[in-house]
């Protein structure tokens, strides 16, 4: 996936990540962010069982160091 936008008051930023899924169940994410005040690499892992789906990412953020994304998806 890539995406690219401009917005109105700052420079362009560009967002570019890779998925693998294993077996339909399990997944693997890579990324990187740029054009932010912190560029900076991300990644993740996920796991979907029946209605629910499980999905847990970390990024660097330079001097502020990592950060954390955990959520949890009901498909319905």
């Amino acid at each position: 996936v890539l995406d690219v936008r401009k917005p109105l008051d700052l420079n362009f930023q560009v967002h570019a990540g890779l998925e693998y899924a294993v077996s339909g169940m399990f997944y693997l994410r890579a990324g990187y962010k740029y054009g932010h005040d912190v560029d900076g690499v991300t990644a993740g892992a996920g796991v979907e069982y029946n209605l629910l789906r499980f999905d847990y990412a970390i990024g660097l953020m330079g001097e502020l160091g990592m950060h954390h994304h955990l959520s949890v998806l009901f498909h319905f």
